[in-house]
């Protein structure tokens, strides 16, 4: 099978790009519209930098340079009286956003205390129950004082009924032994 070569125009260029260059790395040709550009140096950025920059008096005020005035109708409006209304728009916007955003905070900081204040509630009493159910609190322990009193009680009031039960069928045993043994003696004696 014959591997087929891409033909075109652009692979003709190829060709006779080797056949020119003997087939070896291609240099690069410059462009006719190529120019050198000027070299910048520090000196030309700073004064640059100090013709952008506002100049600034003794007071810390900006100069104004180039003041431009802005016909509007009959009115004279100065650019910078528009740039500092301007700026006083956002600042009352800022100012409004902030307050409403901290009375919103506020209110929060509220219902936030409010619900620390029933959570502390509820965590006392959720200790005092699991003291209660592990028997630590005082009152804990004066109720298991008094059942083990009540064990105690319960434990002699039933070994006193035992005593009396065993009183009580000796009695009856000798009572019917004492029957019995005076029908043993009236027998006896007739």
């Amino acid at each position: 099978m014959v591997d087929s070569i891409p033909s075109g125009p652009s692979t003709d260029l190829r060709r006779r790009r080797r056949k020119v260059t003997g087939g070896g790395p291609m240099k690069l040709t410059p462009l006719e519209d190529s120019r050198v550009r000027p070299q910048i140096t520090k000196k030309d950025l700073v004064e640059a930098v100090r013709r952008m920059a506002p100049a600034y008096t003794q007071d810390h005020q900006p100069v104004l340079r180039n003041r431009k005035r802005i016909s509007v109708g009959s009115q004279q409006t100065d650019s910078y009286t528009t740039q500092i209304q301007v700026m006083e728009a956002g600042v009352n916007l800022n100012a409004r956003k902030f307050n409403e955003i901290k009375i919103a905070a506020d209110e929060r900081a509220v219902t936030l205390k409010e619900r620390l204040s029933a959570l502390r509630a509820l965590k006392l009493e959720s200790d005092a129950l699991e003291e209660m159910k592990k028997g630590e609190n005082d009152d804990s322990l004066a109720i298991k004082a008094l059942i083990k009193k009540i064990e105690e009680a319960t434990a002699d009031t039933d070994d006193k009924l035992h005593y009396r039960r065993q009183l009580d069928h000796m009695h009856r045993r000798l009572a019917n032994n004492d029957v019995t043994f005076d029908a043993h003696l009236r027998a006896m004696e007739e």
